[in-house]
């Protein structure tokens, strides 16, 4: 009678830890696939950021002068990323993930003259798209 209660406890035992491991590795699939979504929700905000900045680029390379555009970039945005632009590239950091992996580039095509500011009092940041029309001496028409 001893030796079938504790094999009784035996059996429950094991049952148990198997069913543990089981809901455990379940737990884990799921934390991993939802890491996996939350990662290309936020590379695709990225890439839409990245796509009006560009957009703006091939419209303002398109006209022929006297072109103004300010971008303000929400505050929600700048809390989260560090945004810069470096020669031709748009570099978006992520400002809580230190991977190398959270830092994105954007190749901007073309010499195109943009400005970038923070304002630090509103945590806003500014791009701005400015072509204008100058008229030389000699009567050929330039841009800046």
């Amino acid at each position: 009678m001893k030796a079938k209660k504790s094999q009784n406890a035996l059996e429950f035992m094991i049952i148990l830890i198997f069913m543990l491991v089981f809901v455990s590795a379940i737990m884990y699939i799921i934390g991993l696939y939802t890491v996996d979504l939350n990662v290309k929700k936020e590379k695709t905000k990225l890439d839409d950021f990245a796509a009006s900045i560009l957009e703006e680029v091939n419209t303002l390379q398109k006209v022929d002068g006297n072109y103004y555009r300010e971008m303000i970039i929400p505050k929600s945005f700048m809390e989260r990323y560090n945004v810069s632009i470096n020669h031709s590239y748009l570099i978006l950091e992520n400002k809580f993930v230190t991977a190398d992996d959270q830092k994105f580039y954007y190749y901007i095509p073309g010499e195109i003259p943009i400005k970038f500011y923070l304002n630090t009092t509103k945590n806003e940041g500014h791009i701005i798209f400015e072509k204008k029309y100058i008229e030389k001496y000699d009567g050929l028409n330039l841009f800046e």
